[in-house]
């Protein structure tokens, strides 16, 4: 009996020295870690502190500086992010409701040797309409797919987990899917002001039918000083490159607009003429023989030797620096036509195969897709538009404009998820109506701004990606400028 008892006691012991199982759960997924658009440096030299994402992928490091004399630097790298083992749910954005879908997540064995566990599909939310525990073999360096039945049970944000677990590891992913209401959105719009520290009240009168409701409570101040301020302590120094010279003249129109119309101070009209008349004559005299724009000095510090780039023309700076020119055009004031039509000619020289713009090389970024190329030619094609209404001779590219118009119709009845693209779709095609006095689109206009305002989500609508010359401040700065032109309350 002693004999036995020193065995079982020896055995509980061994047992309990066994490692125990490490558990990782994974929650945090931004799509951008950080976006810093101005920081400024002493001598040169920065810090940051980041506190990484939870996806095992590699991250991309993309720098760009530029000092007092406009020269740029840019700077790439990767920061691998791995683990042994982990799963990457592979569910789409959003759903609707009523709807079975197949959803799927992939395992990966990242270890010299085959591993067997159990994947499994968790959620309180969703509807789970197959076995929510799968076993899974993968062989040594490689993965495989699990997939499973899902149907939303209410509208919103519906959360879930996928996780892997081994004897010894375990790794979960928690993200939610967005069911949305079948049918098409009513909007029901209700406006009022307030004065001091009075109340505002009003009565929606709900459809029982309904399946989800959403309320936004949007607050404009009256006031736009801050704007004002702003726009001098920007326009107070020279600015010599390119871009900067066409951001400021971009301000600046906006600024001779509001103060026309607000029959603001004639000095101020003056000075604002006299600015926009100098931009127009600097962006001209920086114009390559190609139409283009871009960098008179590019040193890329991923390049060998970080050997500098001299002339770098660049697409989206050039259709930048043409909507700068085709402002300063709307209010009246001197561009050459031959500036601005070589402009057109060296853009539209740039389309790929399907007739539009390739992101690749456009960015100062690392996503390249159908969705960045959609966003980049929708936002050229509002350029294009823009200078269409202000340019009479431009009508030798009707028949390209007419191919690019029908490309935008096609975009917008595809409802694509990132707001940029919607927006820049509509104001492109509400400039193409103005330039052909043709107003035939009109209803698919109001429809696709329905739609956008669905795509906002907390308050303000998000972007699906960033690039090195915007993000979220644009994209609603953007967006607010069009609901504005549409209708002014």
């Amino acid at each position: 009996e002693s004999k036995t008892g020193e065995l079982e006691k020896a055995r509980e012991e061994k047992e309990s020295k066994k490692p125990e199982a490490k558990i990782v759960i994974r929650t945090s997924f931004p799509e951008t870690t950080l976006w810093e658009p101005l920081l400024i440096t002493k001598n040169g030299k920065v810090k940051l502190s980041v506190q990484m994402p939870d996806a095992i992928t590699t991250q991309k490091l993309s720098i760009l500086a530029t000092d007092k004399e406009g020269f740029i630097g840019l700077l790439r790298k990767d920061i691998k992010v791995v683990q042994p083992l982990f799963i990457r749910a592979a569910f789409p954005a959003t759903m609707i409701l009523g709807d079975n879908i197949k959803v799927a997540a992939l395992v990966r064995n990242l270890t010299s040797n085959e591993i067997t566990g159990t994947a499994n599909l968790f959620s309180d939310d969703l509807k789970i309409l197959s076995n929510k525990e799968i076993t899974v073999r993968i062989p040594k360096n490689e993965g495989a797919v699990v997939e499973w039945e899902i149907s939303g049970k209410e509208c919103g944000p519906n959360e879930f987990t996928v996780s892997v677990k081994t004897a010894n590891f375990s790794d979960s992913e928690q993200k939610n899917i967005f069911v949305l209401p079948a049918g098409e959105p009513k909007v029901h719009l209700v406006r009022g002001s307030i004065k001091g520290e009075g109340v505002f009240n009003t009565r929606f009168i709900l459809d029982r039918k309904a399946t989800y409701r959403v309320v936004n409570i949007n607050v404009s101040l009256p006031s736009v000083f801050p704007a004002i301020q702003a726009w001098w302590a920007f326009d107070t120094r020279p600015w010599y490159s390119p871009w900067a010279v066409a951001a400021t003249a971009i301000m600046n129109a906006s600024m001779l607009e509001y103060t026309r119309k607000t029959d603001g101070d004639t000095q101020r009209i003056e000075f604002l003429r006299q600015k926009l008349t100098k931009a127009s004559t600097q962006l001209a005299a920086q114009q390559f023989p190609s139409g283009a724009w871009g960098w008179y000095f590019l040193a890329d510090a991923t390049a060998p030797h970080t050997l500098p780039i001299v002339g770098g023309e660049n697409l989206y700076y050039t259709a930048y620096v043409l909507r700068a020119l085709a402002e300063i055009r709307k209010a009246n004031l001197l561009v050459e036509d031959k500036v601005m039509l070589n402009a057109i000619k060296y853009i539209l020289k740039g389309r790929n195969s399907q007739g539009l713009w390739s992101s690749k090389g456009a960015y100062f970024w690392e996503v390249f897709n159908e969705a960045t190329d959609n966003a980049l030619s929708a936002e050229i094609f509002e350029v294009l538009m823009l200078t269409a209404t202000v340019l009479p001779p431009v009508k030798e590219f009707e028949k390209d404009f007419t191919a690019l118009k029908n490309k935008m119709i096609n975009l917008l009845k595809s409802h694509p998820p990132e707001p940029m693209t919607v927006a820049a779709a509509v104001e492109g095609l509400s400039y193409w109506s103005e330039f052909k006095n043709d107003h035939s689109v009109r209803e698919l206009l109001n429809q696709s701004i329905n739609y956008l305002i669905t795509l906002k989500r907390r308050g303000y609508w998000e972007p699906h990606w960033y690039h090195a010359y915007g993000g979220m401040v644009e994209l609603n700065a953007r967006i607010l400028g069009l609901l504005a032109e549409f209708d002014l309350q």
